[in-house]
């Protein structure tokens, strides 16, 4: 397997690095201020955060695959250890190696396993499963968000609209519910977030814990 150093033109070699940085921004986004602008006051919490949380696929977190050890968290400084007798250092390597291999195996299980789930939920996600009909309500996912600068920040999607017209090749036409005015674009249904009437989103077969409300001002720019 050939292994692509990224660069600062270049970052979508390396898309384990992406996923990292659009893990943070998720994080960032329930904490920063209207504008956005206040982002450096919370990613070192954010960070310490992420190094210290279960990965989903090593079933580790990344600074015991670093340290081959747990972090030290604010409530292990307040326990004072056991004392004991300080061990010699080549006991403390020999169990260090066995540390990592043990993890190392772990590891590479875990993310095989991680793998085969990932291929069945991209499967599900890109079948033809879902199914909609004139009068479901549903979220936009929010471009702006995702292609224009400056807009890392924002919602990811935006609503609420209703479909009124179903067209070939997955292609619907929305009205805003606020308004009752059609919106001016035609879009795919790839690009929604449906709305159930316990208040939560669901696309295909996978569900959004939070429920995301954006400004009237953002789904009206998009009316005809």
């Amino acid at each position: 397997t050939e292994h692509r150093i990224s660069s600062a033109y270049h970052l979508e070699t390396n898309g384990q690095r992406e996923r990292d940085n659009r893990t943070l921004k998720s994080a960032l986004v329930k904490l920063v201020n209207e504008k956005g602008d206040d982002w450096d006051m919370y990613i070192l919490g954010i960070l310490f955060a992420y190094h210290t949380s279960i990965n989903a696929s090593t079933k580790c977190t990344p600074f015991q695959v670093m340290y081959c050890r747990s972090a030290k968290l604010p409530i292990d400084l307040s326990i004072k250890p056991p004392k004991s007798i300080e061990q010699a250092n080549t006991k403390v390597l020999q169990a260090f190696s066995m540390m990592r291999e043990a993890i190392n195996a772990k590891i590479d299980l875990n993310i095989t396993n991680a793998q085969k789930h990932q291929k069945h939920n991209f499967d599900n996600r890109h079948s033809n499963s879902k199914v909609l009909s004139p009068g479901a309500s549903v979220y936009i996912k929010n471009s702006k968000q995702m292609h224009q600068m400056g807009s890392k920040m924002e919602p990811r999607w935006i609503g609420l609209c209703k479909i009124i017209v179903l067209l070939d090749k997955g292609r619907v036409i929305l009205e805003n519910i606020n308004t009752g005015k059609k919106l001016k674009d035609i879009y795919n249904i790839a690009n929604f977030k449906v709305y159930d009437s316990n208040n939560k989103a669901e696309d295909g077969n996978s569900k959004i814990k939070k429920t995301i409300t954006v400004s009237h001002s953002k789904i009206k720019k998009l009316e005809s």
